[in-house]
């Protein structure tokens, strides 16, 4: 039976997430690829929170082709961005769609204060922080190394595409309000059996013994 604390939480997570890329706007369309990747939510769980939000009109959703897959985009409405407003005014006050904001920063200890991640690609500077037991001080060194090399052009030639998708990934959860600990590490783990597959192709790169710093 699914656990419905965390349903609710992953609910409001993906609201705020929402909320944070359409800038807190009616008319700024938000796209459920970027959602996903910025919540971490896979795509039952993203699913089944945004078809409850619209079946609640606190979104509005653009139709899908499939009954099983999330929207491919989504809008606020004024009364999701009332509840949202409400939320972070009050984040000690939950409400009838949602628990307390304050309860997702540690629910089930996915979420654990908040990261900094400023610019555009080759980012200056992560706060010290957490999130569970994953330290966003060294995940935001291994990116900003990873956004060097790619800034100028010394990445491997034919290094998978896959492997420019997790760092995306990871990028977001640093960008994030409210990472998520579970997201980054299945990316982590990915990225690694991506890098580690790629064999002489990182010869002197340094980014596996990058990776070597992070411990989790």
């Amino acid at each position: 039976m699914p656990d419905i604390g965390e349903r609710r939480a992953n609910r409001l997570r993906v609201m705020n997430t929402i909320f944070d890329l359409a800038d807190g706007l009616q008319t700024t369309m938000v796209n459920t690829d970027d959602l996903r990747s910025t919540t971490g939510s896979n795509l039952t769980e993203l699913s089944s929170a945004l078809y409850y939000l619209k079946g609640e009109f606190l979104i509005k959703a653009m139709d899908s082709a499939y009954a099983q897959m999330p929207p491919p985009a989504v809008w606020l409405t004024h009364l999701g961005i009332k509840e949202i407003e409400k939320a972070r005014n009050e984040p000690e006050q939950g409400s009838a769609h949602f628990p307390p904001l304050v309860s997702i920063q540690h629910f089930h200890g996915d979420v654990i204060g908040s990261s900094i991640l400023n610019g555009s690609p080759g980012a200056t500077q992560v706060s010290t922080t957490t999130v569970g037991d994953i330290s966003l001080t060294r995940l935001g060194d291994f990116i900003r190394q990873w956004d060097h090399l790619e800034a100028n052009s010394q990445l491997p030639i034919g290094l998978p595409t896959q492997a420019e998708d997790e760092v995306d990934i990871l990028r977001a959860q640093l960008k994030s309000a409210m990472p998520r600990s579970r997201a980054i590490k299945e990316t982590w783990h990915s990225l690694r059996t991506v890098l580690e597959g790629a064999g002489g192709l990182m010869a002197g790169t340094g980014l596996l013994e990058a990776m070597n710093q992070v411990h989790f």
